[in-house]
């Protein structure tokens, strides 16, 4: 008997392969192996999944600590973890435009009605477009000022400063992703909410890197903290606003976008 899979011979009662590990008791597929094999598939994501969620606000740095010692099992790999975010990301900017646009124009929080804020809205939209993919370039950013402002205790390279940030950031965004379809019934505008969440960064960041960083006495870290949160809101505001006028440029030669000849 031979091996489907690599051809090797083996014993007539072998049931796997001894060199590629192959399975080699055939049976046929029924639609109860099916849905069981898929059950159990997704029982296991979503165990990992709210290990992963509940460890980052219980004990985050069990869940940094075992992936830069590569202990990955038990939680989710934080590439897949960003790659959930960015899901999360799309779904609810596809929700918000689909059903609830209102809540993504500016001229709730300004007064309607004039050509600017029309502009607005319409670069706002396509940033909104490409809001996942400005939250993965941000992540670098992020890294550098963290490895800057914690450069005290060479404990983590610049590159674990990247898994650290990628983890932060994701479960950031994923509860904010869940505090904002419980702030949708209520007609609360995009920007209030992200105006809402701020408290609850500062305090999550400030929670993180304490127990990442339990050297510092609590007042250093809430400093850092909060040079951290400064300076990555800079980094990322200038960022948005680079592409923002990027784009707005391209919009109005192209003849797309017209810009009011004066200010009123």
């Amino acid at each position: 008997m031979n091996c489907r899979n690599c051809n090797l011979s083996l014993e007539e009662y072998a049931t796997f392969c001894l060199n590629c590990g192959e399975k080699l008791l055939f049976r046929r597929l029924t639609i109860k192996a099916i849905l069981l094999r898929v059950s159990g598939l997704i029982a296991g994501v979503d165990n990992k999944v709210y290990k992963t969620f509940i460890d980052l606000f219980k004990r985050p740095e069990v869940v940094i600590v075992s992936y830069i010692e590569g202990f990955r099992k038990q939680y989710v790999n934080v590439i897949s973890y960003v790659g959930l975010t960015l899901t999360l990301i799309g779904l609810q900017f596809f929700i918000l435009k689909s059903y609830f646009p209102e809540l993504l124009t500016f001229e709730n929080m300004q007064p309607s009605g004039t050509h600017g804020v029309e502009q607005i809205n319409k670069i706002l939209n396509k940033v909104f477009d490409y809001y996942g993919f400005l939250t993965v370039i941000s992540i670098p950013i992020y890294a550098v000022i963290s490895k800057l402002l914690f450069s005290d205790f060479k404990k983590y390279n610049l590159a674990e400063h990247i898994i650290i940030n990628a983890y932060t950031l994701a479960q950031t965004f994923i509860t904010f992703f869940i505090f904002t379809l419980i702030c949708i019934p209520f007609k609360i505008n995009y920007q209030t909410i992200s105006l809402l969440s701020i408290p609850f960064t500062a305090i999550y960041s400030y929670w993180f890197f304490k127990r990442l960083f339990p050297e510092f006495n609590a007042f250093n870290v809430i400093l850092r903290v909060v040079a951290f949160l400064i300076l990555a809101t800079i980094a990322v505001f200038m960022l948005g606003l680079f592409i923002a006028f990027c784009y707005g440029t391209y919009m109005g030669f192209t003849g797309q976008m017209q810009l009011p000849t004066k200010v009123i």
